[in-house]
């Protein structure tokens, strides 16, 4: 199946809710839903990997430390930074995972816990190769995309999977799926007929993946169990 996306966005209309937060959750580079007005972020955040708040922009919880430094228990902004990346949660809400960007790396939190639960490496085992300009994390030529975008079930990690340096041609895309446990076990490797920048499982287990070269397109493919 495919969608003509610009004629999808005609029919949009404006928000619903708007929720203040509070100066110490900024800057906050993605957010997903976990339990019953609960909601996790990553973000630049100095004494935390990943915050969980309200609807009313209140700390309820700050969790886990920065990639690579763990064994200290301690967090960096700028290691926040460099593993920037997409956060998603279980539709059950026992589990949230964070696809990182400029790393072949997913990190898998448990909802009733406090640290990370573990770290799923990809198939290339890169790190982010940055530098620092004016305090903030710069990349480096070679610096290569891992993980673009993620997509989850109850059963199921799904990760879009680039493995491109930042001069290759849409090296922000991706056409290979990763699929893990959220015991971090590797299921499958599957891989699509066009590069893709997003994707999302909807409830039958249809994953959809938008395209936009040559023109903006999503696609729909059917998972299964087997």
């Amino acid at each position: 199946m495919r969608v003509n996306l610009p004629e999808a966005l005609q029919r949009a209309t404006g928000y619903a809710q708007k929720m203040q937060l509070r100066e110490d959750l900024l800057p906050m580079e993605c957010i997903a839903r976990t339990e019953d007005s609960l909601f996790v972020g990553t973000g630049r955040f100095e004494d935390c990997r990943v915050i969980k708040f309200n609807q009313k922009g209140e700390i309820k919880a700050k969790i886990g430390c920065s990639p690579q430094i763990s064994s200290a228990r301690t967090a960096n902004p700028q290691v926040n930074q460099a593993y920037i990346g997409v956060v998603k949660a279980s539709p059950n809400n026992r589990s949230y995972a964070i696809a990182c960007r400029y790393a072949d790396q997913i990190e898998v939190f448990h909802s009733n816990d406090t640290t990370q639960a573990f770290f799923i490496k990809g198939p290339m085992l890169f790190e982010p190769k940055t530098k620092i300009v004016k305090g903030n994390v710069g990349l480096e030529a070679e610096c290569m995309y891992g993980y673009v975008d993620l997509a989850v079930t109850d059963q199921w990690i799904i990760g879009l999977f680039s493995g491109r340096t930042l001069s290759e041609k849409r090296a922000n895309q991706g056409n290979a799926l990763h699929i893990f446990t959220w015991d971090g076990t590797p299921v499958a490797r599957y891989f699509m007929d066009q590069d893709c920048i997003s994707i999302d499982m909807a409830n039958d287990s249809t994953l959809y993946a938008l395209s936009i070269a040559p023109q903006p397109e999503v696609f729909s493919y059917k998972m299964t169990d087997k």
